[in-house]
């Protein structure tokens, strides 16, 4: 989620809008159903007029004559009354007290008013508005032929026009940072040692000028990377030569005690050489091709053949078979690199390794650490003191990197204990794999 905060935001956003407009338009329907249902029943008051003032002495077909002059007329079908009072939608309704009054003059002039209550309800049916008039005394049905029902496709048309405008915004904003997709991964292939990737934009725009300083960049960096590869392969073969010659010539010495002496010194200076060459493949941050899942177990039994130890000085403990995500020979490097140190520096020249449930644990006897482990982890720590640990550590520290594992220490009933948890690396590839994807 944190790779793509920018795409969620962006479709956060565009569903924020979208529920904003939906919530709005429903309110403003609804108002305006509301709005123009009362306009409508308000075309009640002509009819409640007319008939104070007209309907009292008019027959039901002159009060319809009366009613066309304001487009409306009553409904003297009694079927289709019925069909309409029965079928139709009731849209409002009221009560009123009508009062009405009638002249007569004799045998002497008087005015009799009459309270009598009034309801009217506004129906709607296939597609017309009528109001339905009762009295006590009688009851009216009478369509209006200017009214027509409310219509929710004329709000709809400018809800559908928002909605599509925001449509094809969102789309072009997500079609123009859809390069930034491309970019991240290119990036992401970079930082994991890819020195082949290359980003093809064409154009004048911000994002392939970003492509192609990111091309040129690369390029630059690989460019180095090689010619310090170079370097370091022709120092080490000026190095070597000599070396060989030395120890040659120290065989021809008369001391036996100045052979070994001279012996152990141009051993050293191989093993440093060959330190460098590793310490510059590990951290030249090139990918890792050789990756596939192996035995841890059979990492350990090559790493004991290579170091050529003692079987008193080693002790294998297997309660389960792990296996892991690694580049075979530098993971055997690590595990030799700990059984080096572990004997070492140990009381008894003597290392226990525990395989069991993904963890590749060393155990040996001896003083506990005086720095945290962070300290030893850099190189040649110690290098003024009597015992120096070397590239040891730091170059396992970098291959453990390299395979997203973390060496961890502690220390317990008189035992050193280096642990490394063989299940990271798997678990780790297969999220870059996803993200990849």
């Amino acid at each position: 989620m944190r790779n793509r905060s920018l795409l969620f935001s962006l479709l956060f956003a565009a569903l924020l809008s979208f529920a904003t407009i939906v919530i709005l338009f429903i309110y403003f329907l609804k108002n305006d159903y509301q709005t123009q249902n009362s306009s409508m029943f308000s075309r009640y008051e002509i009819i409640r007029s007319i008939m104070l003032n007209a309907k009292q002495n008019m027959s039901n077909l002159e009060f319809d004559r009366y009613l066309r002059q304001f487009d409306m007329n009553i409904v003297f079908n009694m079927d289709e009354k019925k069909r309409i009072l029965e079928q139709s939608t009731m849209l409002d309704r009221e009560r009123r007290k009508l009062i009405t009054q009638t002249f007569l003059v004799a045998p002497k002039p008087f005015i009799t008013r009459k309270e009598i209550e009034l309801d009217i309800v506004m129906l709607e049916d296939r597609g017309e508005i009528y109001f339905y008039l009762r009295t006590p005394l009688s009851d009216l049905l009478i369509i209006d032929l200017t009214l027509k029902p409310y219509s929710y496709t004329t709000g709809a048309y400018p809800f559908i026009i928002i909605m599509l405008i925001l449509f094809i915004t969102f789309g072009f904003i997500l079609f123009k940072l859809y390069p930034l997709k491309r970019i991240s991964h290119g990036i992401a292939r970079f930082g994991n040692g890819d020195l082949n990737v290359r980003l093809d934009f064409k154009g004048n725009n911000e994002l392939a000028d970003i492509a192609n300083s990111f091309n040129k960049s690369v390029e630059q960096i690989g460019s180095l990377i090689q010619g310090r590869t170079l370097f370091m392969r022709n120092v080490m073969h000026e190095l070597k030569t000599p070396i060989a010659k030395g120890r040659l010539l120290s065989g021809l010495l008369d001391s036996k005690q100045d052979q070994e002496r001279f012996d152990k010194v141009f051993v050293r200076l191989q093993k440093l050489i060959d330190d460098f060459a590793l310490l510059d493949q590990v951290k030249s941050n090139v990918d890792i091709s050789m990756k596939e899942i192996y035995n841890i177990r059979d990492i350990v039994d090559e790493a004991i053949d290579i170091g050529f130890y003692e079987p008193t000085e080693v002790e294998i403990i297997e309660e389960n078979s792990v296996k892991g995500h690694v580049d075979y020979n530098l993971f055997v490097v690590v595990v030799k690199n700990l059984l080096d140190n572990g004997i070492k520096y140990s009381s008894d020249n003597h290392v226990k390794i525990l395989i069991k449930e993904g963890e590749l644990i060393f155990h040996s006897k001896g003083e506990a650490l005086t720095e945290p482990l962070d300290y030893y982890l850099e190189a040649f720590v110690g290098e003024k003191k009597k015992n120096s640990f070397g590239l040891g550590l730091y170059i396992v520290n970098a291959i453990l990197q390299r395979h997203n594992m973390k060496l961890e220490y502690d220390y317990k009933n008189g035992e050193n204990i280096f642990k490394i948890n063989c299940h990271l690396a798997e678990k780790c590839q297969e999220n870059k794999i996803n993200e990849l994807n």
